[in-house]
């Protein structure tokens, strides 16, 4: 998740987590006026074409049919309907959920993924929060990609995916100063 400049650029930033196997990117544009997210949106898409990786923004419909992003996610999921409609089939949309009662709801309103989190937790609870979350939505006979978010270790990973998530969404909050730390901070995560 592309959050914020962290001494180093929106897009040296993207280059460098593409660079260590990242293969989605979530750019949060925040309060940024939308002709500078334009801009730095469409260097993004254009890194993620180039590493054939997904590129969605977050809870930012204008931006996302500006730049005809991959998709959107959207923090609040009561949208997920409207955004449809609006958006159309040929985008992706994600949303968060921490029930599989509200995931099978948010599956019929049009979403395509679902994020949940954050994890901050000992590992053995994390993982059994997952687990029953995703058996939760298996018996519930509903088929939708489930992302977890947090903070994590490299030897975590495996138990995560193992509980049955799809992918794992890396919140920011480090400080890196150039492309060469974000990508030596990431490549653990993809040697798994």
């Amino acid at each position: 998740m592309i959050e914020e400049e962290d001494g180093i650029s929106f897009v040296d930033h993207t280059k460098a987590v593409l660079e260590a196997g990242c293969r989605w990117i979530i750019f949060c544009p925040y309060s940024m006026k939308l002709k500078r997210a334009i801009t730095i949106a469409k260097k993004i898409k254009a890194l993620c074409r180039s590493y054939d990786a997904t590129f969605t923004i977050k809870d930012n419909i204008e931006l996302v049919k500006a730049v005809e992003a991959d998709g959107i996610f959207l923090m609040d999921y009561m949208s997920v309907f409207k955004v449809r409609q609006t958006l159309g089939e040929g985008f992706l949309i994600g949303t968060h959920s921490r029930s599989a009662h509200a995931i099978s709801i948010m599956k019929q309103l049009g979403a395509d993924y679902i994020s949940t989190g954050p994890i901050d937790a000992s590992l053995p609870d994390m993982v059994s929060a997952v687990a029953a979350l995703t058996a939760g939505v298996r018996q519930l006979g509903i088929d939708i990609p489930i992302t977890v978010y947090g903070s994590f270790e490299p030897d975590e990973v495996p138990f995560l995916i193992e509980a049955g998530v799809s992918g794992l969404t890396f919140l920011g909050g480090k400080d890196f100063n150039s492309g060469e730390e974000v990508k030596a901070y990431l490549e653990p995560y993809f040697k798994i």
